[in-house]
């Protein structure tokens, strides 16, 4: 039996993070896992908690664009 496929209308397990500050303050890279059209996917560490996640960087060129992805 084949098993249903999660769609994206799922309410995420954990709250969706947005910082204005750079992340490589926050939390170390530890690898690379990913690329796609709006960013890089990233393994990362918090320096404080020590805690594993796992973190999309999106570049924002503009005000517009922010608004797009908020």
């Amino acid at each position: 039996m084949i098993s249903p496929k999660k769609t994206w209308t799922e309410e995420p397990s954990t709250p969706l993070l947005i910082q204005h500050k750079n992340p490589e303050e926050v939390y170390m890279i530890l690898a690379k896992i990913g690329e796609g059209g709006s960013g890089s996917i990233y393994a990362v560490r918090n320096r404080k908690t020590l805690q594993q996640f796992a973190l999309k960087r999106i570049p924002i060129k503009n005000s517009k664009q922010l608004e797009q992805i908020l």
